[in-house]
């Protein structure tokens, strides 16, 4: 197979702004790809919990897992006997031995009260040989709005989507008599 450390070269000098433009199209994780879930970020300042789904593959025998959650943010409530290593900034898990690797960990993060950037993380995970990157959520978007104004901003994505939908009932009902 030879030498693969020229990919992680490559995967490193990718720009930030590409990796966020992979999270907001939607990027999906394929069968056997650890994967972030971001879905319970409820706005700035506000603390929620980040999974990591190792998705372990058959016949592994030891695994180990690190997350990095954007600068800034501060972390607690790390899983699984998992710790901070403040040189790196990563969350940190393992090693895990067969039968004992749980499939998912977790942690918690408080984002700043205002992201003024893309927000984005980064993570592997190796089960006793390459690294294998994270899939699933990326980045969480710039300009999101403050938790207080969370609601509306939900509420009036709701409200777009409703009328958009209504929109699209009556273009397929054809002309209305008058």
């Amino acid at each position: 197979m030879g030498d693969r450390s020229h990919h992680r070269r490559i995967y490193r000098n990718i720009p930030l702004w590409l990796f966020a433009a992979i999270a907001v199209t939607g990027a999906s994780a394929s069968a056997q790809q650890p994967t972030r879930d971001l879905s319970n970020f409820a706005g700035p300042g506000t603390t929620f919990t980040v999974f990591v789904t190792l998705d372990v593959p058959g016949g592994t025998i030891v695994a180990a897992a690190q997350d990095a959650p954007p600068g800034g943010w501060a972390v607690s409530n790390i899983s699984h006997g998992g710790g901070w290593d403040a040189l790196t900034s990563e969350v940190k898990w393992g090693l895990f031995f067969d039968p004992s690797i749980p499939p998912v960990v977790t942690y918690d993060v408080t984002p700043p009260a205002a992201i003024s950037s893309a927000s984005c993380f980064s993570g592997n995970v190796s089960y006793g040989g390459p690294e294998v990157t994270f899939g699933g959520d990326l980045c969480i978007p710039a300009g999101v709005p403050a938790a207080s104004e969370w609601g509306l901003f939900t509420l009036g994505l709701l409200m777009l989507s409703a009328g958009t939908l209504a929109m699209r009932h009556r273009k397929n009902e054809g002309p209305q008599p008058r």
